[in-house]
């Protein structure tokens, strides 16, 4: 009888530890936040209309590929960014801002995100650092991916988290 019971026992835990063991496998569950890490890549698939109102444009579209070590967030990204360009001196900053949208079998990511490009007449390399948000649909309703994107040439260098909204 001792036995029966250690074996139901171990099978309960096994049935209530499995989904914990699955979320985990899969990038964690919807309660806990879960540190990412990674690289993007983009290609240019529409160009920015210029503004005619100096350096600026609207409504460029890029096509996105994510590297990361959250699998919820690997998928297509459409991302369509603006830019508005300052001269100082020698350098030119960009202040960026638009929206993004990761789509995979399990969901969307909607997102925003601001950040700067900048380079100089003596540094010809774009710096390139923005800060997203993206809130999640589908299978990831109740999260959010807060990153950072920095780089000079594809790949660009992604860190965050997925926490939840909560």
């Amino acid at each position: 009888m001792r036995i029966r019971r250690t074996r139901m026992t171990a099978t309960i835990a096994m049935v209530i530890a499995l989904p914990a063991l699955l979320a985990a496998a899969c990038g964690g569950n919807d309660d806990e936040v879960v540190e990412v890490t990674g690289t993007t890549t983009c290609v240019d698939v529409v160009d920015g209309v210029g503004t005619g109102e100096g350096m600026s444009f609207r409504d460029a579209v890029y096509e996105c590929t994510m590297d990361v070590t959250d699998g919820r967030l690997v998928g297509v990204t459409e991302t369509v960014n603006s830019c508005d360009f300052s001269e100082d001196g020698e350098a030119t900053l960009g202040e960026c801002h638009g929206k993004s949208v990761i789509t995979n079998d399990d969901g969307t990511w909607e997102g925003t995100f601001t950040g700067t490009t900048t380079w100089s007449a003596t540094e010809q390399d774009h710096v390139h650092h923005m800060d997203l948000v993206f809130i999640g649909t589908g299978e990831y309703e109740g999260l959010r991916f807060v990153a950072e994107m920095d780089g000079v040439d594809y790949p660009w260098d992604v860190t965050g988290h997925v926490e939840p909204t909560g």
